[in-house]
Parts: structure tokens; C-alpha cells; sequence
């Protein structure tokens, strides 16, 4: 990661799903400047993780847990944002049968708004 640092002078991890989840479990490490989880259903295995930079949580409304009690054990938490929108695990996925452009759409907003904040 050292050389990363040197070659960049910030790094952002994003990870969908159970790339969402490591991701998540990665915000103790203090290696990322940011880090975005999208539809990440597994972090509520991880709820003791403390993030030690900002991080975006999205969560799909419609999924296969509670993601707005989720939200409630998670919203104390240092650097997380989160936010939970109309939609099924796999919004995001052009190819997904769950595809909704519109919030998939309010996830790039959700974003370009965090990634705006390394610029």
C-alpha cells in the first residue's frame, strides 16, 4: 500500500455487495481516504467496524435484511454516512432484473456529492 500512497495522493475503495462488506471491514485500516459500499448485506456482520475515514454506506431498501435497523446501529458511527434507497439488492446493475435507473441514479449523485469532498 506504501507505494500506492506515494503514486496517489488519494485513494478511494468502492466495492459492491460482498466487495461492499470487505470494503467496509478495510475502514479500521487507515489506509483509504474514502471508501463506498454499496448494497453491502453482509455489513451487518461487521457492526463493531469504526471507520477511520469517511465512508458511504447505500443500502437497498429491499433487500434480504433490515437495512433501516441497520442504519439506526450504524448512525452514531464516526465517518459513516449512510443512506438507504427505494430499491433491491442489485440496483446499481444495468444487467440486474433489479436495475432501477432512477436510483441508480440518485447513487451517482450520492457519489459525485462524497467523491467531491478528495477533490
Amino acid at each position: 500500500m506504501l507505494g500506492l500512497r506515494t503514486a496517489y495522493s488519494k485513494i478511494i475503495l468502492i466495492g459492491f455487495s460482498v466487495g461492499a462488506t470487505i470494503a467496509w471491514r478495510c475502514s479500521e485500516s487507515k489506509l483509504h481516504d474514502g471508501i463506498i459500499c454499496c448494497y453491502g448485506s453482509r455489513i451487518r456482520d461487521y457492526l463493531t467496524v469504526n471507520p477511520k475515514c469517511p465512508v458511504l454506506l447505500v443500502f437497498a431498501k429491499y433487500d434480504s435484511f433490515d437495512a433501516k435497523k441497520i442504519k439506526t446501529m450504524l448512525q452514531n458511527k464516526n465517518n459513516a454516512q449512510i443512506e438507504i434507497l427505494e430499491a433491491c439488492h442489485g440496483f446499481v446493475d444495468f444487467y440486474s432484473k433489479n436495475y432501477s435507473h432512477r436510483e441508480a441514479e440518485r447513487f451517482n449523485q450520492l457519489r459525485k456529492a462524497f467523491l467531491s469532498r478528495f477533490i
